[in-house]
């Protein structure tokens, strides 16, 4: 049981306070710099970045000299930088959030209900307590630490906190603060004890939430923001142009991000929906022999990344020969999209055949689907329709090297 009066949970005006983060000096994106834009029609569009505003929409230029194009934000699927993705520093400590946040760095200090992690494309941002699944310093990923890491993430929901140390012990209770020195452990026996960082290789926190502080003025709309280093996290408000990005995180904490250090921005909340955010209500897979796969969710059948004829994508179902898998539609969309493909990690014996069923009717079925070829986008029309079926079934070869990839699959609303 937590104490009542930990200071987790006092939701005071403290919260509100934003916090900006901190940058080095501006830098514009180069003349020649081009985003690429994926929206509800449009696969994929080629252009230079006017505006992008979870509230007013996206704006771009799409032709030299020619008239702007605008787009409503719940059209837009996601923007990506020409900027690229770089691999994230192996000396920073990795802050895993509710919602699938991550940030790489240090904490520079505590302040209330929060820590204060510096982060190199972020600056410094106040992370609350709350919103802390776990801490993973480099060493979390050493062998000799990888079980224990494991069984620490994998304890009971109702179970307290938990630091693992460098000699083996692992200290629960109730993590009462962060900050440059090390940690603020509560535990009803020995009342509260510093934990040093350099003695800490991993923590897991309970998952808790904030509630939101007030009305969302992008009526729920939310954007997914990846940096340049991999660092992620979900903003309520969006602002970009020109050279930066300006952002509100945790309810009230603002950042502000230079343009070249944004890699990929994805919309929440708009018409488009991935298929790999729903929990399918039926999978069945037949081995030709007694081999069983399990699907898997943007990455391939064996864990691998999603890649078909030399390229990687980053949303998708991988799966195995012979299998279905079924989603409840509830009525609630208006198409499914979705392109496919073998994927390069299967051998040159792989070949299926793929199906499509909507309300149980056949909508679409293909015949000897073999290796190096991405085939789609499909759309097809689901308006009203209660469920979606998705079907590989063996081809010439029974089920050898038969891994396949649904990429991009996703419901329109």
């Amino acid at each position: 049981m937590r104490p009542a009066s930990a200071t987790r949970f006092r939701l005071t005006a403290r919260l509100a306070v934003g916090v900006t983060a901190a940058l080095t000096s501006p830098v514009a994106l180069a003349d020649d710099s081009l985003i690429t834009v994926k929206t509800v029609k449009d696969d994929a569009i080629s252009a230079r970045l006017v505006e992008f505003s979870l509230v007013r929409g996206l704006t771009l230029y799409t032709d030299e000299g020619g008239e702007p194009r605008h787009f409503p934000t719940p059209d837009v699927v996601h923007i990506i930088s020409d900027q690229g993705t770089a691999s994230r520093a192996t000396d920073a400590v990795r802050l895993e959030l509710i919602g699938g946040g991550l940030l790489f760095g240090r904490a520079t200090g505590s302040e209330d209900d929060a820590v204060v992690f510096e982060s190199p494309t972020i600056g410094k941002i106040r992370v609350p307590l709350t919103r802390i699944l776990a801490w993973k310093t480099p060493a979390a990923d050493e062998p000799r630490f990888r079980s224990a890491v494991t069984t620490l993430a994998d304890r009971d929901e109702d179970a307290p906190d938990a630091l693992l140390l460098t000699n083996g012990d692992v200290v629960r209770g109730f993590v009462a603060a962060i900050d440059e020195t090390g940690f603020l452990v509560e535990t009803d026996s020995a009342g509260q004890s510093r934990v040093a960082h350099d003695t800490v290789v991993a923590a897991a926190m309970v998952p808790t939430d904030v509630p939101s502080d007030g009305p969302d003025p992008s009526d729920g709309l939310r954007a997914n923001v990846l940096t340049t280093d991999g660092q992620r996290l979900t903003a309520s408000t969006l602002d970009w142009s020109e050279r930066f990005v300006a952002a509100t995180v945790f309810e009230q904490t603002a950042l502000r991000i230079r343009s070249d250090r944004i890699a990929r921005i994805d919309v929440i909340g708009g018409r488009w929906e991935w298929l790999t955010a729903l929990e399918p209500i039926s999978y069945e897979h037949t081995p030709a022999l007694s081999l069983d796969w399990n699907w898997q969710v943007n990455r391939n059948v064996t864990g691998g990344p999603l890649r078909v004829a030399g390229v990687v994508y980053h949303d998708g179902l991988g799966v195995h020969s012979q299998c279905s898998i079924t989603f409840d539609l509830m009525g609630a969309f208006s198409e499914f999209v979705t392109s496919m493909g073998v994927d390069d990690q299967a051998g040159p014996y792989a070949d299926v055949d793929v199906e499509i069923r909507v309300d149980g009717q056949l909508r679409f079925t293909r015949q000897g689907v073999r290796g190096g070829v991405l085939y789609g986008p499909v759309r097809l029309d689901v308006a009203g329709a209660k469920r979606i079926k998705l079907t590989v079934l063996f081809g010439r070869n029974a089920d050898l090297q038969d891994r396949f990839d649904w990429i991009e699959a996703a419901l329109i609303r």
